[in-house]
């Protein structure tokens, strides 16, 4: 959860997109102290410190994929986000050349999502028609 706060408040201004994945990580949390912990970091848009996190590869996979969706889910990448992701990455046992495909990847998706969504709006303004 510190990391999701620290890679929305890495660019130092929180999107509605981002909002959407900090919500989804406090739904997870069973510790009202965290949340409230969680909630006051990103209105401080204070970086939190990270230690290493010693993971299975896949769960390690799982968190880095995830924040590198939620750094890419407003469109843009900034310096300051890709740092605070790479350092993620490195704790996670990760190396840069891993992390920097990772986020091609995402930002690819996140193109292919703002698609979907276009093709969404067609479909849920469609008139059926069935033959």
């Amino acid at each position: 959860s510190n990391a999701i706060a620290g890679i929305i408040c890495a660019y130092k201004q929180v999107d509605d997109s981002e909002l959407k994945y900090l919500k989804e990580a406090i739904s997870f949390l069973d510790d009202p102290e965290e949340i409230q912990n969680l909630v006051a970091m990103v209105k401080q848009k204070a970086l939190p410190e990270l230690s290493i996190l010693k993971l299975e590869r896949q769960p390690a996979f799982f968190i880095l994929r995830h924040l590198t969706c939620i750094t890419v889910s407003d469109g843009k990448l900034a310096s300051s986000e890709g740092q605070f992701l790479k350092k993620i990455g490195l704790r996670l046992g990760f190396e840069i050349p891993f992390i920097n495909e990772l986020i091609q990847w995402a930002k690819q998706q996140a193109l292919l999502d703002k698609e979907l969504e276009k093709i969404w709006l067609v479909a849920k303004s469609s008139t059926a028609y069935y033959q």
